[in-house]
């Protein structure tokens, strides 16, 4: 499913009350459709795709969204400008705006200059009951998130939960990169 294009105005606001910008109010409205779509059909799992203007795209791959947030196997964002930062930077970057919405840090494992990829994870003192993110840094700016858990010494894909709160401060931070 797709969600319309952001408008410029806005007339929805966060729980505490202040107003959202367009790209926000397109991200709200798409996973509301995505909740309203879900609940009519009885499905779930799908991909929500949400254009978000001039902060990029964003793509929910085996999407379930509720009132609350979003569980996903993939979150894929990608901008809407290619970044000029070089690629250490922009790693280091996402590394600091993604660890207070995944809620902990992440730390780049590999930044390759040659393919113009870096993959940042969890460090391994940070891991809570096996459990570890997962972050792919492309060479156009777009990000993959996804989340595993470690049991009896392999890794396992398992579903990513994030509030929406946490979904919107992630798409901000990455926005900033």
């Amino acid at each position: 499913m797709t969600a319309g294009a952001p408008s410029d105005e806005s007339s929805e606001a966060t729980p505490d009350g202040a107003a959202l910008a367009p790209w926000e109010a397109a991200l709200e409205s798409a996973l509301d459709r995505a909740q309203r779509e879900a609940a009519a059909t009885a499905a779930g799992g799908g991909s929500v795709v949400v254009p978000l203007g001039a902060v990029g795209d964003l793509v929910l791959h085996g999407a379930t969204v509720d009132g609350v947030g979003v569980r996903a196997d993939t979150l894929r964002w990608r901008p809407a400008a290619t970044p000029r930062a070089p690629l250490g930077q922009r790693a280091d970057a996402v590394a600091r705006h993604l660890a207070a919405p995944l809620g902990g840090p992440l730390a780049p494992i590999e930044v390759d200059a040659r393919l113009n990829r870096a993959t940042l994870r969890t460090p391994l003192p940070a891991l809570r009951r096996g459990r570890f993110w997962h972050v792919e840094l492309e060479f156009d700016g777009a990000v993959a998130i996804e989340r595993y858990r470690v049991v009896a010494g392999e890794r396992h894909r398992e579903p990513l939960t994030l509030t929406r709160e946490q979904l919107r401060d992630a798409l901000e931070g990455l926005s900033e990169v």
